[in-house]
């Protein structure tokens, strides 16, 4: 193989990879409808797709289709697959299920204070880290993201991951927003009630349970 198609097949998979890397930012944080979501959904050209005027085809044509190909395949396959939005209870574990619920509430509860240092015993540190300097973000340009009115609905998928971590799927909803502190106006999300789904995944001591990674679902 020449070098040059090894350089483009290592690009092409670079691109791939990173296109779809799953967005655990913050919990309040991380929802679709508001503040520190990034990215999604969607082909971002970035205007680097080009052809030229003759209608031939160009180098960027070979890069930027396939890409879009199997951007589209891998969309459809992973629909099929993703967890969805449920409600009720499939833990059958009344005092695992209340564990999780309190630490969510307390956690959001603590993400719209501005302030994680009262539930820093429900994270696992490198996850606390990262949720805390993004809290740091919003108050440098002057920002808060709010997230109210949780109620979590359903408690599903529940995996054990070894002899100490599990996951399971929070169904739940929320009014999430992020406003400037200083005039007051709206910088995304609403002051709506809406529906969202994530996955936590939690160590357990046997005692105690603490959240060390977050996925977010589109709903």
């Amino acid at each position: 193989m020449r070098k040059n198609q090894k350089l483009f097949i290592t690009i092409l998979i670079a691109i791939i990879f990173f296109a779809f890397i799953p967005h655990a930012y913050a919990t309040a944080g991380g929802f679709h409808g508001g503040g520190g979501f990034h990215g999604g959904g969607g082909y971002h050209g970035g205007g680097h797709y080009s052809s030229s005027s003759s209608g031939r085809t160009t180098f960027w044509d070979f890069i930027w289709i396939p890409i879009i190909i199997l951007y589209l395949l891998f969309g459809v396959v992973s629909s099929k697959f993703s967890s969805k939005y449920k409600r009720g209870d499939t833990l059958g574990n009344r005092e695992l299920s209340s564990k999780i619920k309190n630490n969510f509430i307390e956690i959001q509860k603590a993400w719209d204070k501005e302030n994680l240092i009262s539930v820093l015993g429900l994270y696992e540190d490198k996850l606390f880290t990262k949720h805390s300097k993004i809290l740091e973000t919003y108050s440098r340009k002057g920002q808060v993201n709010h997230t109210r009115e949780v109620n979590v609905v359903g408690l599903n998928r529940y995996k054990k991951m070894g002899s100490s971590k599990f996951s399971v799927d929070i169904s739940f909803t929320a009014v999430d927003f992020v406003l400037d502190k200083k005039t007051n106006k709206l910088i995304t999300g609403g002051r709506n009630n809406r529906r969202f789904l994530q996955r936590w995944t939690f160590t357990d001591d046997g005692y105690n349970i603490k959240v060390c990674k977050i996925k977010e679902f589109k709903v």
